[in-house]
């Protein structure tokens, strides 16, 4: 699994298939930020903290379910906790393993086994009771009461194991409910009770179940309680019994094990014990009348262990229909409107929805399983996320998060503190020349035979903007000069392009308001820079965890041949305005 770690949240960009109760089997790969560098980092898994080693670390074992994923970075100066990064946490699912913990093999059988097979030998010579606790084989025991209490603490080991499954399936229940309840909620505030009737039902559904569960659960454990008392009278007994009838046990294992399988074998087993009949038809008598005068204690107990089961998976139910709500996000309101766009490498989307959603995509064509699709706004040019380096021609690598300070008239650019500002609430990017007369140089992947758009709404007199083109290899291609509020292409070879942003004097200080880069054939409005989402395609090529970006969208794949495909919800505002727009044209009225 890998995942994609920012400041502000961890998101899961290549999912794989985890079961429950997987231990050192599924390895998980996080991309952290640069402000995580020389920190401790930690991986928490359902609040299981798994420290990582170098970028990677093993899901630990986790229950069946909805499992959420968080990361924190922090350091400690003087045994004293200084700085703490917790960004907002993930989501992903845990599939129902095979393993078990009832499943294991114990080489000396339990009381409870014993007890299952003495119920099982006391059903055949009984058929018509119900038969729940145990028949010691040999050795005389007269005091009845020593059989009730095994049945007793037989039912409520049992029950108690289920109660603490429940318990934690609950837990876990409540705790995804309240995450999900309040993505709900949050949707209602912007939309009326129309568009998400199902989100709120479900909400209310959901809570009156956990209620119901829970006072249940307080009946059944008051009942137990009761019947715990009871059987704490004749423990000391009990025990003594367990004792006598223990060497029996060992003796006879491998009949207890065929009678809990096959009628058979235990068929053969009573043939083999018909010396014992006697004994046995006068404890199975015992044990009977005992049964009978805790007969209804038990059927009740077993009446509470129904209801509590079926109101687990009603939640159960009422949690699906809620995941299922969520998962399908505002794609599939019935009330929205839907948008498709389609391109090859490249979908610019300038209709979005200001209501946050998810997209549905879909990548086709050959390497489309190993294609990286990047969502972002139309903003390319970002200022501040950029490492400050030298370039040299011929001796440079270019990483798209390059930014260049400076440049001498013989062609090398060297770093320069303080070359630059950029105020990212203006939009204002501030220039200095401090050696020759290029100011600022950022590096872009782009797509060769291209139309990109470079524009600013001002800027100072003397200053200019001019772009540098080079192959995969770094060597140069071209340039263009002047070219803010220009439309633009790239050569058939181009790999990547310098945008030059610079004052024609040594030591001239100027301002570009609003500076904005963007695929296309056209300038658009403003649209400050908005950090990219990374995402790859499941083996069906969809991808459904990219999130809307308004009031623009961009998707580039770095494979540039392959087909990308999205479904989105539109702004209702601009698709009234161009259906009013198209009846207008046509000679009619709104």
């Amino acid at each position: 699994m890998k995942v994609n770690v920012t400041k502000e949240c961890v998101l899961v960009t290549e999912s794989v298939v985890i079961n429950e109760s997987e231990f050192n089997v599924n390895l998980c790969e996080f991309e952290l930020p640069e402000c995580f560098q020389g920190l401790t980092v930690t991986a928490a898994f359902n609040n299981i903290p798994v420290p990582l080693t170098g970028t990677q670390c093993y899901v630990p074992n986790l229950k069946s379910g909805t499992a959420i994923l968080g990361v924190y970075a922090y350091k400690e100066e003087d045994g004293e906790l200084s700085l703490m990064y917790s960004p907002k946490p993930a989501c992903f699912y845990v599939n129902k393993g095979s393993y078990s913990e009832k499943t294991a093999v114990e080489e000396i059988p339990t009381v409870s086994e014993f007890e299952r097979y003495c119920a099982t030998v006391n059903a055949l010579t009984f058929p018509k009771s119900d038969v729940v606790s145990t028949v010691d084989l040999e050795n005389d025991l007269n005091d009845t009461k020593v059989y009730s209490v095994g049945a007793l603490n037989s039912a409520l080991a049992e029950v108690g194991e289920f109660l603490g499954n429940c318990e934690q399936k609950i837990n876990l229940i409540r705790e995804i409910t309240e995450k999900k309840a309040d993505k709900v909620t949050s949707i209602d505030e912007f939309s009326t009770d129309m568009q998400y009737p199902s989100a709120a039902a479900v909400y209310k559904a959901l809570c009156s179940q956990s209620e119901k569960t829970g006072q249940t659960k307080a009946e059944l454990m008051s009942e137990i309680s009761i019947l715990s008392k009871r059987g704490e009278k004749d423990k000391t007994e009990l025990e003594k019994a367990i004792n006598d009838v223990n060497d029996r046990v060992t003796q006879t294992q491998k009949n207890l094990d065929s009678v809990t399988s096959e009628q058979g074998a235990l068929n053969d087993c009573i043939i083999d014990l018909q010396d014992n009949a006697a004994q046995l038809q006068e404890r199975s008598d015992t044990l009977s009348e005992e049964i009978q005068s805790n007969k209804g204690d038990i059927l009740q107990l077993n009446g509470f262990a129904r209801d509590i089961q079926m109101d687990i998976m009603g939640v159960q139910e009422s949690v699906d229909d809620l995941h299922n709500v969520v998962n399908t996000r505002v794609t599939d309101n019935a009330n929205s409107i839907k948008g498709k766009k389609e391109g090859v490498g490249l979908i610019r989307i300038d209709d979005v929805s200001p209501l946050f959603h998810f997209f549905d995509v879909s990548v086709t064509g050959e390497g489309a399983e190993d294609t990286v699709v990047q969502c972002g706004g139309k903003n390319m040019l970002d200022f501040n996320g950029r490492t400050l380096s030298d370039f040299k021609a011929g001796d440079h690598l270019f990483t798209g998060k390059n930014i260049f300070a400076s440049i001498s008239g013989n062609g090398y650019y060297y770093p320069v503190e303080n070359a630059y500002t950029f105020d990212e609430s203006t939009g204002k990017l501030t220039v200095k020349c401090a050696v020759g007369w290029y100011g600022l140089g950022l590096d872009f992947k782009v797509l060769p035979n291209t139309r990109y758009a470079l524009s600013v709404k001002s800027i100072t007199d003397g200053f200019v903007s001019l772009v540098s083109f080079y192959d995969s290899a770094g060597s140069y291609i071209s340039f263009e000069s002047a070219v803010e509020n220009k439309v633009f292409t790239t050569p058939s070879d181009a790999a990547w392009m310098i945008v030059i942003f610079t004052g024609k004097t040594k030591g001239s200080e100027g301002e570009f308001l609003c500076p904005q880069l963007e695929s296309g054939d056209k300038h658009s409005e403003y649209q400050p820079y908005v950090i990219p989402q990374y995402a790859t395609p499941d083996s069906q090529g969809k991808i459904n965890n990219l999130k809307s970006v308004y009031p623009f969208t961009v998707l580039t794949a770095d494979n540039p041949s392959v087909n990308i495909r999205c479904v989105y919800n539109k702004d209702t505002d601009k698709a009234y305005k161009a259906l009013v727009e198209a009846i207008t044209a046509l000679g009619g009225s709104v």
